[in-house]
């Protein structure tokens, strides 16, 4: 079991993050975002998708699309990725899961919460296949 960090050791833990690349920094600083995001999301789209009045079988579609889509279009991603650039596919994944969003937002009817649901599976996809080869290649 690792023991927590002491107040000696903060500066060498900050002085090791200074010392990654910019986009590492920003990398971990995002991170940090969604982590927040996703704690709100994963806590308010139950209450926002059954306060629109629909039932808990679409509910449990809905919230099904993401990791459904995310299984179908891994391996493609991963087979992309080195074309198209990680920082490129972090930034694609974070642009769809903003649309996706929206869409859930905006235009809350059955079709296109649904659309937006698959959107927001291929931006987890692209953000989540992409992080950690992006942060090898931003921190060596």
């Amino acid at each position: 079991m690792r023991k927590p960090m002491h107040k000696k050791e903060a500066p060498t833990y900050l002085k090791h993050v200074r010392a990654f690349s910019r986009n590492a920094r920003f990398f971990l600083a995002s991170t940090v975002f969604f982590g927040f995001m996703y704690g709100l999301y994963y806590l308010f789209f139950n209450l926002y998708i059954l306060g629109l009045g629909y039932d808990q079988e679409f509910l449990g579609v809905l919230a099904s699309i993401p990791s459904l889509v995310t299984a179908i279009v891994a391996i493609p991603v991963g087979v992309v990725l080195p074309r198209i650039g990680y920082k490129r596919s972090l930034l694609v994944g974070t642009f769809f899961q903003m649309l996706a969003l929206l869409g859930w937002v905006f235009l809350p009817e059955k079709t296109t919460l649904i659309l937006s649901s698959a959107l927001f599976g291929l931006g987890s996809s692209l953000i989540w296949i992409s992080s950690s080869p992006f942060m090898v290649a931003s921190s060596t």
